[in-house]
């Protein structure tokens, strides 16, 4: 390929076998069982949250949605990631299986050695206060300006996506040229 190669990915890369060839991976399957049933725990005490995926063998993952009430999953990545929790949304590469259920996307923590019971409690922290708001519970005056910025999203442009497309498209049509 063209250009500088990336070099301090391929270190890192390294680095990063390196770790986990020393690592007993026997111990790490333990303490990731460990904490992912308390997650699993902590997690399904949230008001309104739905866990997808109850396997008695399963890897350290949660899969989850917010029904009551709904919040879309990319919403609750998004307000997450505001918090400084990292977690993917959508269909996880499985839509077929989706489909099937009628399950249209998750929100999915996963859990690995680095992870601690902090973690988690960060997670179960954010959803709790998600729900709280999401369900209009909370009073302004004990919302915070941080939550507020975190929470209020600005309203919708359009009344359906394909709308607010239309709209967007109609917008760009009136430019001279690409570059503007």
């Amino acid at each position: 390929e063209a250009g500088t190669p990336h070099i301090a990915g391929a270190v890192g890369l390294g680095a990063a076998i390196d770790v986990i060839t020393q690592l007993d991976r026997a111990a790490v399957a333990e303490y990731e069982q460990e904490l992912l049933a308390y997650a699993t725990e902590e997690i399904s005490h949230v008001p309104g949250l739905r866990i997808i995926g109850t396997a008695e063998h399963k890897s350290g993952v949660i899969s989850f949605v917010m029904e009551d009430p709904p919040l879309a999953s990319l919403d609750v990545g998004m307000q997450l990631d505001a918090a400084g929790i990292a977690v993917r949304t959508g269909h996880h590469c499985c839509q077929p299986v989706m489909d099937h259920f009628e399950i249209p996307s998750t929100t999915r923590a996963s859990f690995a050695p680095y992870n601690t019971k902090a973690d988690v409690d960060a997670l179960v922290a954010a959803l709790q206060s998600m729900a709280v708001a999401a369900r209009g519970r909370a009073s302004a005056a004990s919302i915070t300006d941080c939550d507020k910025r975190r929470y209020l999203y600005p309203e919708a442009t359009a009344d359906t996506p394909d709308k607010a497309a239309r709209e967007l498209i109609e917008v760009f049509a009136f430019l001279p040229d690409w570059t503007e």
